[in-house]
């Protein structure tokens, strides 16, 4: 296991993602969302398609970190493949937009706070 130095940086074989990662830093799964719903899925799949080819490597160069143990400088370039999972849905699935048509809106889900919690959404 890595020790998090945030005098670790981003390699250079990743630094054409930037606008990508910087787009994408999001914090938590309804900041992820919420930027899914309020995009185009053309944008989604420009975005999926810059990144994807280099997920095997992004994922060797972060596995030896923990989350909570993340180096700043490189909790972006993670935020940013977190974003990746959860636009491969509307992405590959031929949803024809951001959001599946047929299901509930997203929106109105509660988002749990870890898979532990077992809260209910105030109703």
């Amino acid at each position: 296991m890595a020790i998090a130095d945030d005098n670790v940086r981003v390699p250079e074989k990743f630094q054409h993602l930037r606008p990508h990662w910087e787009a994408w830093d999001l914090p938590d799964a309804k900041s992820r969302l919420d930027k899914r719903l309020d995009s185009e899925l053309a944008d989604l799949k420009a975005f999926y398609k810059a990144v994807e080819p280099q997920l095997d490597e992004l994922v060797e160069f972060l596995k030896d970190y923990r989350m909570d143990a993340m180096p700043e400088s490189l909790r972006p370039l993670a935020n940013m493949l977190f974003a990746l999972t959860e636009i491969d849905n509307p992405v590959n699935k031929r949803w024809g937009g951001v959001e599946l048509k047929s299901g509930v809106d997203a929106r109105q889900l509660y988002h749990k706070g870890s898979f532990y919690d077992a809260r209910m959404a105030a109703g």
